[in-house]
């Protein structure tokens, strides 16, 4: 079935919208990283600047992430990688929470205590994690669950080829048919050069929003350490 002019012009600004936020994450992500702002002698601090730690970025992947979510609803789910900002921004996870819980604020989808690769949206059904292969089982859970409801839903996985090498990959692929879960794999002249400029536009300002929300964003009280997430 080929996608609609409505369909296209989704994907194409969603994909804009995609590359820049993770440009802009990158530029973030450095800060504070390098000489000459970091101890001497080093080249590369990762626990300094504004985001601490790892930082996995999915540019370059975007129309994967679009391609996928452009048939999915709101109700169906996505489980991604710990390299799934594309997936997360394609599926409508909102930018600002997204980026306060990259800079560990309390506004962020997890209250600031998941970072980049612990991303979790009930609103938006999409959630992902750093354990290669661990969202293939979590897919085949959301799907059982739709199955039981009678909702429909589909539940899409996202991995890579190493995760091809994992007991969960295997197991969730005897464990599909065996519960009889459906499985679903994932030139028209509609854009000018003033229709880019706007898309690109409006992306820079998404983007920027969000980003303002986070850095204005208070961090986390010491005592919230040992308090569930969704506890307040």
């Amino acid at each position: 079935m080929q996608p609609t002019a409505e369909q296209l012009l989704w994907m194409y600004r969603r994909m804009l919208l995609i590359r820049q936020y993770e440009d802009t994450l990158a530029m973030v992500y450095f800060e504070g990283k390098l000489p000459p702002n970091i101890q001497k002698g080093l080249a590369f601090d990762i626990g300094g600047g504004t985001i601490p730690g790892e930082m996995h970025l999915s540019a370059g992947q975007e129309a994967a992430a679009v391609g996928v979510c452009v048939h999915l609803r709101k109700e169906d789910s996505v489980w991604g990688t710990h390299r799934a900002h594309h997936f997360a921004i394609a599926k409508g996870v909102p930018l600002d929470r997204m980026s306060a819980e990259m800079l560990g604020k309390v506004d962020g989808l997890c209250r600031g205590k998941g970072g980049h690769m612990h991303l979790y949206d009930t609103e938006h059904n999409f959630a992902c994690n750093g354990i290669v292969g661990a969202g293939i089982p979590h897919a085949c859970g959301a799907a059982l669950a739709a199955q039981f409801r009678k909702t429909g839903a589909v539940a899409v996985a996202e991995f890579g080829d190493g995760a091809a090498n994992e007991g969960s990959f295997h197991e969730s692929l005897n464990l599909a048919p065996i519960l009889r879960l459906e499985r679903q794999l994932g030139e028209q002249g509609l854009l000018d050069d003033a229709a880019v400029k706007a898309a690109r536009a409006d992306a820079k300002e998404q983007v920027d929003a969000a980003m303002t929300f986070a850095r204005n964003s208070a961090y986390p009280e010491a005592a919230e350490a040992f308090m569930h997430v969704f506890s307040a």
